[in-house]
């Protein structure tokens, strides 16, 4: 094995030694070629690689051993060759240079064995592929049918001659069921019965069954792979000691939510982006401030950035795209020190559940749009938050919020209930926590379920000054109202529905249903104190309301969403008057604008605080290293009550001082201009 230094990473997915621990400058070296090139890699130089590598202060490649096309970087008779040996070629130069290599293994997509093997293809219920977004290949099923084996031997094969220092997987996640030969053969010896045709009829053991399945092809992988190298490392989309989604700009809240789902799960995280505009193959790099500010981005929660890089078909490097790499690694290499095996320190807690997928492209696009209209305001009102399960340690934050969480145990509702009546403040949105006939919170909220609104839009009324602060003095819309009973709480607003429902055959855009003046009114946000502490409840989905509408994804083109989309300024809003009707002394405050995200980490003795300009990254106007917007006049200020005595502030990595000065029990920061991010230690 490689002499590459490694560090215990606490709390990490299993007890291991975690190159992600102290080096966060990672390239993913895209060799991924189509089977019609025959005569390709007879320029490929393995010290020319590891020359421009090390340059660039590159710490972790990764380079293939197989991709989509089924093509295999290092010697073997499992699968179509690749003219040279890549990865013989590549280990000893990288690991001379003190590089750790973990060979790619594309395990989702291998055109040439479902090619040779058509059985081996994932179908649905129907024997056709399914239609998934982005996707351009066939994937092979690795749930029940023999590529399994074929793969666990490619593994074997590779891992039993090559001193590689981990497997980088990419692909092979759980979507749903598959219904090939081996899979209905599989589920019937196991049940006894065919698998249902509609996978939306599948049994809770059944669909438990084949997750089980595709997740014993990692457990086999993983013992084979620890048979031969006991130190190795398994990543990327389904490894066992870190997590990699891919997620790229302009999606920067995208990629701040795999970090912060990556901390609160206590997995070492990366976020793969290629370092090109045009995708994993191109050559026109993007500027130097944009790598920066998506590494920025994700250095704020202790992740990083994987950076791909292209070669060209006969294997070389194209020496300019490392240009950008170094200039933006020298800088990360500079930070790490206040980046790594950092905490949190928060006062809002804003609860998740499995269906945020991790591995999803997109998280935010793939988690329900309440979670990620919650996320998205708390990122622009600079809250400090995190994201918790709701089974730990409540009692350090001042508000907790669950948006529209419909899926929570028994255990969890009672450890929640028990951090309001202790004092804590609770934010409650739509159906979150309802059973079948009431929600498990009803004692908590002071209200119980009567039914979902009859239309699916109504007008809403607000009654209490703090919730109307700074917005129109008019009813406004919502969508998917909740009806409920009063049972202790106060009526803080209320709505009432249109004259008629809405259709195209009797409205257009220019006559929208409006209510009566007569209307009947139905309470919709209450507020009710449970022993030392309060509940608000809002019964419809005001996150989802305030999502901008250029990130909405996949949502029914209904009318009432068309409209309510188009005012998510006015239900950001809302929103924040709703977090100051329970949160009065946050914890961090600043008069950054929208857009500048703020993080407040802590290691060891010392308090971290990133911001980092998501402006400079705009879709359409990205700054482009040579006239960058440049923040200044930033003031940020800490309640003291959080943190430690403070004797110095200076910014990093060049610790200049920064003045500061307390007062009203807070510490007050000016913070020094800045284009991309700030990086501000508080000692």
């Amino acid at each position: 094995m490689s002499a590459v230094q490694r560090i215990k990473i606490p709390g990490a997915s299993s007890d291991t030694w975690n190159v992600y621990g102290d080096t966060l400058r990672k390239v993913h070296i895209t060799y991924a070629t189509p089977l019609i090139f025959d005569q390709v890699g007879e320029f490929f130089d393995a010290s020319k690689w590891v020359h421009l590598l090390k340059d660039a202060d590159v710490k972790t490649v990764i380079i293939y051993m197989k991709d989509h096309h089924g093509r295999c970087y290092y010697k073997t008779n499992l699968g179509k060759q690749y003219l040279v040996d890549i990865l013989g070629m590549f280990l000893p130069e990288a690991h001379k240079g003190g590089i750790e290599v973990h060979p790619y293994f594309s395990v989702g997509f291998d055109q040439y064995a479902i090619g040779n093997h058509p059985d081996w293809t994932t179908v649905d219920a129907s024997g056709k592929v399914p239609a998934r977004a982005g996707d351009i290949f066939e994937r092979p099923c690795i749930i029940s049918s023999p590529y399994r084996e074929f793969a666990w031997k490619q593994l074997e094969d590779m891992v039993s001659k090559y001193d590689v220092n981990g497997v980088w997987y990419d692909i092979g996640q759980f979507y749903d069921p598959c219904y090939c030969y081996y899979c209905r053969k599989k589920y019937k010896d196991k049940f006894g019965e065919e698998i249902p045709e509609n996978p939306n009829d599948l049994p809770a053991e059944g669909l438990a069954f084949l997750q089980s399945e595709y997740k014993s092809f990692y457990d086999e992988a993983e013992r084979i792979i620890k048979k031969y190298r006991p130190d190795a490392l398994t990543g990327g989309t389904s490894g066992y000691d870190m997590i990699s989604i891919e997620c790229h700009q302009p999606f920067y809240e995208g990629q701040d939510m795999i970090a912060r789902l990556g901390k609160a799960r206590k997995i070492p995280t990366e976020i793969t982006s290629p370092g090109s505009y045009s995708g994993w193959d191109g050559f026109d790099s993007k500027p130097a401030t944009l790598l920066k500010l998506e590494i920025a981005g994700a250095l704020a929660h202790g992740a990083n950035i994987l950076i791909g890089v292209a070669p060209y078909v006969t294997g070389a490097p194209e020496p300019g795209v490392f240009a950008n790499i170094k200039e933006v690694f020298s800088y990360v290499k500079s930070v790490e020190p206040y980046c790594t095996k950092v905490e949190s320190v928060s006062d809002v807690a804003l609860r998740y559940d499995e269906t945020i997928q991790l591995y999803s492209d997109y998280p935010f696009r793939m988690a329900p749009s309440e979670f990620t209209g919650f996320h998205e305001c708390l990122l622009d009102e600079h809250l400090q938050y995190d994201f918790v399960k709701g089974d730990e340690d409540l009692s350090k934050y001042s508000l907790l919020i669950l948006a529209d969480q419909r899926n929570i145990s028994g255990d969890v509702v009672k450890n929640i209930a028990e951090y309001v009546k202790a004092g804590g403040n609770l934010l409650v949105t739509a159906l979150t926590s309802l059973t079948k006939n009431d929600f498990a919170f009803s004692e908590v909220m002071g209200v119980h379920y009567k039914r979902r609104g009859h239309y699916d839009f109504a007008y809403m009324y607000l009654k209490d000054e703090m919730l109307a602060k700074n917005l129109p003095e008019v009813p406004l819309i919502i969508t998917s109202p909740i009806e409920i009973e009063l049972d202790g709480a106060e009526e803080l607003a209320t709505f009432a529905y249109p004259e008629t429902a809405w259709n195209s055959y009797v409205c257009s855009w220019l006559s929208r249903p409006k209510p009566k003046p007569d209307s009947k009114h139905y309470s919709l946000i209450t507020l009710n104190r449970f022993g030392q502490g309060k509940c608000l409840y809002v019964g419809f989905q005001v996150g989802a309301a305030s999502q901008s509408a250029i990130r909405v994804r996949g949502f029914e083109e209904t009318m009432p969403k068309r409209i309510l989309y188009h005012n998510d300024t006015l239900y950001r809003r809302l929103v924040k008057n709703l977090i100051g009707t329970l949160l009065k002394n946050r914890l961090v405050e600043t008069n950054a604008p929208p857009g500048v995200k703020t993080v407040l980490n802590k290691k060891a003795e010392k308090y971290i605080l990133h911001l980092v300009n998501h402006h400079i990254g705009s879709a359409s106007r990205v700054s482009d290293g040579i006239n960058n917007l440049t923040l200044t006049g930033l003031e940020v200020s800490i309640d003291l009550k959080r943190i430690s005595d403070v004797s110095k502030v200076y910014s990093a990595p060049d610790k200049v001082n920064i003045p500061y000065n307390k007062e009203d029990s807070r510490l007050k920061l000016q913070i020094p201009p800045f284009d991309v991010n700030a990086v501000i230690v508080i000692e």
